[in-house]
């Protein structure tokens, strides 16, 4: 199995680059708002035990992938305090004999604003306002970079979701 994880701040293209990736390879997306979708029904959103439900699926999904030998992609809004959440999918596909691809996306921040308030967002329960993402980017450093072999950094202001696509794609030989 093969687990890509893109990373980068809120709408600097994770989803839209991952669907772009699944089409022409042959993973599929876990999208991650669906995790939380699903518990946003029937508990309060951002507690401390939220977050580890919304975790413990997540990783329950990648250890199927896994098991079964299923390329997956999963996205994130990666931040200080989240090195537990890349060490534990670290485990999981050592675990399996796996690999773990790490893609992070650059995206200026006034791009992030025109993005934000696109179509696609609006289906997902994503951050779909200037205001907010103003106050996510205040509030969260999402410009670390997760540092291990097997990684990338893709500045993706002004390129399209299929050339981003084709670069991971041939950085990793997908």
């Amino acid at each position: 199995m093969k687990l890509l994880l893109i990373y980068g701040p809120p709408a600097s293209g994770k989803l839209t680059i991952a669907n772009e990736i699944a089409k022409q390879t042959n993973f599929v997306v876990l999208h991650n708002h669906k995790t939380l979708d699903l518990y946003k029904e029937v508990m309060e959103f951002g507690t401390k035990e939220f977050w580890k439900k919304v975790s413990d699926l997540r990783f329950d999904l990648a250890e199927e992938a896994a098991k079964n030998n299923r390329n997956i992609i999963m996205t994130l809004c990666y931040e200080p305090g989240d090195e537990h959440y890349v060490l534990k999918l670290k485990n999981i596909v050592k675990k399996y004999n796996s690999q773990l691809y790490f893609v992070r996306l650059v995206c200026d921040k006034e791009e992030l604003k025109k993005r934000v308030v696109g179509e696609s967002r609006k289906s997902h329960g994503k951050i779909k306002t200037v205001e907010e993402i103003e106050g996510s980017l205040k509030r969260h450093d999402y410009y670390q970079t997760i540092e291990e072999d097997n990684s990338v950094i893709i500045e993706n202001t002004n390129k399209q979701p299929e050339e981003v696509a084709d670069i991971i794609i041939k950085s990793f030989t997908f």
